[in-house]
Order: structure tokens, then sequence, then C-alpha cells
């Protein structure tokens, strides 16, 4: 939402950077632990002195990388198809959140499917109101993604 002007103050566009940079340090970690590059002090080392976490959050996060793997590489693509999936809504943005609010944990790609047929079918020409985003989410190609949301969680 940073698109909307007046929507987050300075200092959420600084803490929102900086979740964005922790994130991306995480990957990195993740990453690199699991492919067998590091171990766990290597991780540990790594969000001490080059990622700068504070000591407090180090066990923590390396704890949580061990057990799951490739947790933030799914959360990161998840942000970066959002984004692109919001960068080619031919609406307002906040239309664009308020549809994908209205459809919890429905996966992005469904969503990403939806925007695609939305705009083949000549719909976003018309300017659908934002309304019709959500109520679109229930159903494509058959499924009943309403359903799927209530079930999986992303």
């Amino acid at each position: 939402m940073e698109e909307v002007p007046g929507f987050y103050t300075p200092t959420e566009l600084l803490l929102s950077r900086s979740n964005e940079l922790r994130n991306a340090a995480c990957l990195v970690a993740d990453v690199k632990f699991h492919t067998g590059a590091w171990h766990i002090n290597e991780m540990r080392r790594y969000y001490r002195d080059e990622a700068g976490f504070p000591a407090g959050r180090i066990d923590f996060e390396t704890v949580k990388c061990s057990i799951f793997p490739a947790n933030r590489a799914m959360y990161w693509t998840g942000v970066r198809q959002i984004k692109q999936a919001r960068a080619r809504w031919p609406g307002h943005v906040r239309d664009f959140h308020d549809g994908l609010i209205a459809a919890p944990r429905a996966a992005i790609l469904a969503i990403d499917d939806l925007l695609a047929r939305y705009e083949d079918s000549g719909a976003a020409a018309s300017r659908r109101p934002a309304h019709a985003f959500p109520r679109a989410t229930a159903r494509l190609n058959g499924r009943d993604y309403a359903a799927l949301a209530r079930d999986v969680t992303v």
C-alpha cells in the first residue's frame, strides 16, 4: 500500500523496509543451511555479524529456520506474487487489497489466475466495481476457492 499517499507514516515505511531486509536475510540463511553450505553456528554468525539481528532473536531464527525448511522462501515468493498481481490490477490498490482480504488464505496462484482471466475478459476496461474481485474468487475453473481458502493456510 506504499502507492497510496498518506497510508503509512514515514516510521511505518521504515519498519516495512526493515522487515523486508530481515526476511531477505532469513531467506539467505534458509537456502545456505538447507543446501548444506552452512551449519547451525555459521547461520548464527551470519544473523549476528552480517544481518545485524539482536542477540535475543538469533537462537529463535536459527531454530525456526532449521525446523521449517523453505519457510522464508515460501513467504518471500508469496509476497512477491502479491506485489506482481497488484501491479497488474487496473483499479485502485485499495480495491485489490480489499479483494485479497475478502478471500483470506486464498492461494495467490488462484488470485493471479483470476486476475489474468479478469484482464482477458475485457472487464478490466469497463472498470468493474471493487466488490467484483472478491466475489469472483469464489469459483474459478469449477473449483470452489472459498472452500479451499477455509481449509488451506498459506
